[in-house]
């Protein structure tokens, strides 16, 4: 199975949340929705209240960059949003953040960024993990340039999958585009979490079909 291409939405506006939704429609089943509190990163993001009002048929992923994610926890079942998935960095615990997720009845997943060492990880809980999202960039903003640094963690994030028999996927988001997709999929990754790849190209829709076809011809 090829890797998933999900694309990521980090606004400041529902009017751009909805056109950024609307242009992806048919392409893919979900988005990830950023959400940046101006705390845990120096930008903010529209709130998940606004977003729950609009109308779509996508699937939402949440990412949360925000301190005391737990405090947010209610926030994304506005959404109705089939995956939480937030900063270690911000967590005083791992463990409460992913038992009270999976309580609410969401999919559970935990982001680590650039410099977090795959180390940080709580490995007690990892069998109860949807997913692993692996930040190529520094959080809280679209458009930084993709650090390869994410490559050697990728690999390594896999070994330990395999070695303990765990199910999570392995994601990466932050600066990918056509010129490093592949090698990050080599690396291992089973998730894609694109921005502005796919939102600064005229047709965003043909910016993710292309994307694709990149990845099904490296197979």
């Amino acid at each position: 199975m090829l890797p998933e291409i999900i694309p990521t939405i980090l606004t400041k506006s529902v009017e751009e949340t909805k056109s950024r939704l609307d242009a992806v429609i048919g392409t893919v089943s979900r988005v990830q929705i950023d959400v940046v509190d101006g705390i845990f990163a120096p930008n903010k993001t529209v709130s998940l209240e606004a977003i729950s009002q609009i109308e779509t048929s996508l699937d939402y992923d949440v990412h949360l960059m925000v301190e005391n994610p737990l405090n947010w926890i209610d926030k994304s079942l506005l959404l109705t949003a089939s995956r939480l998935s937030a900063q270690i960095e911000a967590m005083p615990s791992q463990e409460d953040f992913v038992v009270h997720v999976i309580e609410s009845g969401m999919k559970v997943g935990l982001a680590l960024n650039l410099k977090t060492g795959i180390e940080s990880l709580d490995f007690q809980i990892l069998s109860a993990l949807d997913s692993i999202l692996l930040l190529a960039v520094e959080a809280g903003f679209s458009g930084q340039p993709f650090n390869d640094q994410v490559l050697g963690k990728i690999k390594k994030l896999k070994e330990i999958r395999e070695k303990g028999n765990f199910s999570f996927k392995i994601g990466v988001d932050g600066g990918l585009d056509k010129t490093n997709i592949v090698s990050v999929v080599e690396a291992g990754t089973d998730e894609l979490a694109i921005g502005s790849a796919i939102y600064n190209q005229k047709n965003p829709a043909e910016a993710i079909e292309d994307l694709k076809k990149l990845i099904k011809n490296s197979k």
